[in-house]
């Protein structure tokens, strides 16, 4: 007998139901196999009606029971569109019946409908909320035609606007311009959206005005309009007042320093370490209290939302904040009073963290050291001035980072330290040097503490039921960890099978290949297999540091999730009830694509600034090592220069076979094998900067580490080649 219609309304109203297919349904419902037909076509009634709907996967679920998403929409040629979402989960269709006037690049809310019932189904949904985002100035080419002026516009992907009749040019041909779109065209035989130019900043392949292009191409707003300057003057007129009050637990007593970069501007975190009559210590990490001088819902704090995160562009720094805030009233500079937030950590002898409190603050800084003064003090360097004075307190949270991150490890935390590229740029725009940022433990210091002080107010967080920004991390790839498992089993190490897998089975492939030769290589199939992490209203876990819980809370300065959680811990500590933000599941997919196009566009710029500095070395040899191998040639980073390019497989007269099981290519001719951390020995044959592209023709190989190192010359890459033991490898062009 067939199951009434509402029995199964009420199992997929079931606070314990999952969506599942129909046949584990007809399970639930005792249906014979005689009958299955009929509860199928059950169903499908059930569907049309719009009494329940069908999910990707084909599994069913109550219309009530679905979750409305935030994405970012492109409309097709053809009328219907896709929502883009941050997380692994795939894009939403959107029937041109359903977009509800939205048009391609709006942010949208989606009510989910259900699959399209495709072969590969896809979810669909329907546009219930746009959220308009201000006009902005946009950047472009001046280009002559016809006689009439145009703007090639960078944001659009060189979409072409006239320049209005009666605006009067003194540009020339390819200058880079400011310009104020109408985006009403004009009705003409042909219509055309026109632009009045604002700005005349000048050649387009002038250096100088990289970052300026990058920027344009990632939609980054650029400086705040007036309004927003005004008002950041206007608080700092009333509110630069500094001092302890009722709410505000005085800590000026307290002995805290700060530890940032050299050409640091602003400091956002203090750190403070004490011991206490039980022998444990306490940690306390002291955030500047932003969000005392950023009105929720005021034009800076509107304005911070837009911009989401500040974007480092080389030697240029796009603020989240007006600078006026972000380099004063919210750093905490050394010997004077600052608002803060403050987090404090009782740490027993084995890093266990034992209590937790936070306190409403007011701090004072003792000093401002850099990373490289820290650094002395742990490698037992001499030291004098303030660090001198620093330098047991120093020592103790050295060693007290140390037992937070065996900690970590121990729970399965996944271990990578990847270097970041330097680019020493000029005043005039031009690359002088290349290289890695140096890395010291220094930096892990300070690191440990801002995740221990993240993940505690994540779960004070999670106790309160507040509406915060969570920061998860999906596990690893399916089919990029199936890559992992391949090579890491050939190499004897094997992972356990099926999908699903703990970071701390990841670690252990890490540390059984450390310091042997196929580290380099095990350690980029790893990273490569992991998800990028998102901003989420659920406290769901994040894989790479093996958390329940974690979020971002000690940089307000520059990213707004953590002002958006500073001013829920605030509300907490103060026995209030926070404001209520009820957007806060576009401000979770808004702060990741915020992050996202940020980061891009930093990597961007550094490839655009890497390649300006290589261009002139066309022609010229160079040593490195091989970084990535797939099926049409590989990568080599170059040494000490840390900049990557491409050695196609066409450029060389040897035929190459591709073992994708190992990643590597084969020369049957002459034995040469090309894989992770083989030694190359390669020649600049192009630099192409429109396409972010250098190529290079391979010279001589050689699987095993080199025993000499090439003697830096004075652009930091060429000296004398040495090339013991290597194999020759023929090519079609002439050196």
């Amino acid at each position: 007998m067939l199951p009434d219609p509402q029995d199964i309304f009420d199992h997929l109203l079931d606070e314990d139901y999952q969506p599942a297919k129909i046949k584990d349904l007809s399970r639930v419902f005792d249906v014979t196999a005689d009958e299955y037909q009929q509860f199928r076509l059950l169903m499908r009634q059930l569907e049309s009606e719009g009494s329940v709907v069908r999910l990707q996967r084909r599994r069913f679920a109550h219309p009530s029971t679905l979750m409305r998403q935030w994405g970012r929409l492109q409309v097709h040629s053809r009328g219907f569109a896709f929502v883009h979402r941050s997380g692994a989960d795939a894009d939403i269709l959107i029937a041109e019946s359903d977009l509800a006037g939205a048009v391609d690049g709006d942010w949208v809310e989606v009510e989910m409908l259900g699959s399209d019932g495709g072969t590969v189904p896809a979810p669909r949904g329907r546009v219930v909320t746009i959220k308009a985002l201000p006009k902005r100035q946009m950047l472009g080419t001046y280009r002559v035609r016809g006689g009439h002026g145009i703007v090639v516009l960078e944001e659009e992907g060189n979409t072409v606007v006239a320049v209005s009749q009666n605006d009067t040019v003194c540009a020339a041909d390819g200058d880079l311009v400011m310009v104020d779109v109408d985006d009403t065209s004009q009705e003409t035989s042909h219509p055309r959206r026109f632009c009045k130019i604002l700005r005349i900043l000048g050649p387009r392949d002038d250096p100088r005005f990289d970052w300026l292009v990058i920027a344009a191409r990632h939609d980054l707003p650029l400086e705040p309009d007036e309004k927003v300057t005004a008002a950041a003057r206007s608080v700092l007129d009333q509110q630069m007042d500094v001092g302890g009050g009722e709410d505000r637990r005085d800590l000026r007593d307290l002995d805290c320093v700060t530890i940032d970069p050299k050409t640091a501007q602003d400091f956002d975190d203090a750190i403070s370490l004490e011991w206490l009559p039980s022998g444990d210590q306490r940690l306390g990490v002291h955030i500047a209290d932003v969000s005392h001088f950023v009105e929720q819902g005021g034009v800076i704090d509107t304005d911070a939302r837009l911009r989401g995160t500040s974007v480092y562009l080389c030697d240029q720094v796009i603020h989240m904040l007006p600078r006026q805030l972000a380099a004063d009233a919210c750093s905490l500079k050394p010997h004077e009073d600052r608002y803060a937030v403050s987090i404090f950590l009782d740490i027993d002898g084995a890093g266990r963290i034992v209590a937790t409190d936070g306190a409403v603050s007011v701090i004072r800084s003792k000093a401002r050291l850099t990373y490289e003064e820290v650094q002395a003090v742990i490698d037992g360097d001499p030291v004098r001035g303030a660090t001198a004075a620093f330098e047991g307190l120093l020592g103790e949270m050295a060693a007290l980072s140390q037992r937070l991150r065996a900690r970590r490890f121990e729970r399965g935390a996944l271990d990578f330290d990847v270097p970041e590229a330097r680019v020493d740029v000029d005043d005039d725009g031009s690359v002088s040097g290349l290289g890695r940022e140096a890395r010291y433990s220094s930096h892990r210091l300070v690191e440990e503490f801002m995740l221990a002080a993240n993940e505690a107010v994540a779960a004070q967080m999670l106790d309160g039921g507040l509406d915060a920004l969570y920061r998860i991390h999906d596990p690893p790839d399916p089919e990029k960890l199936e890559i992992v498992r391949q090579v890491a089993g050939a190499l004897g190490q094997r992972l356990p099978p099926g999908k699903k897998i703990r970071s701390s089975d990841l670690q252990s492939v890490l540390m059984h290949f450390e310091n042997r030769k196929e580290a380099p290589l095990i350690g980029q199939l790893v990273l490569r297999s992991m998800m990028r992490a998102i901003y989420s209203t659920k406290a769901l876990p994040h894989f790479g540091l093996a958390s329940d819980a974690y979020l971002h809370f000690t940089s307000p300065i520059r990213r707004y999730p953590d002002l958006h959680v500073h001013r829920l811990l605030k509300a907490t500590l103060r026995g209030t009830e926070p404001e209520t933000v009820e957007d806060v599941d576009w401000l979770a997919e808004w702060s990741t694509h915020t992050e996202r196009r940020a980061v891009d566009a930093e990597r961007e710029l550094v490839r655009l600034k890497q390649l300006r500095y290589m261009k002139p070395h066309v022609g010229e040899e160079f040593e490195g090592t091989v970084s990535g191998v797939i099926g049409s040639g590989f990568f080599v980073e170059l040494d000490d220069l840390f900049v990557e390019g491409f050695c196609p497989l066409r450029l060389l007269d040897d035929y190459y076979e591709y073992d994708e099981h190992r990643l590597r290519l084969l020369c049957p001719q002459t034995g040469v094998t090309v894989r992770l951390g083989t030694r190359a020995t390669i020649q600049i044959v192009r630099v192409d900067l429109d396409v972010r592209q250098m190529d290079l023709l391979l010279l001589a190989a050689v699987s095993e580490p080199m025993k000499q190192k090439r003697q830096r010359s004075e652009h930091g890459g060429r000296g004398k080649r040495q090339r013991p033991g290597r194999r020759r490898v023929r090519s079609r062009k002439g050196r």
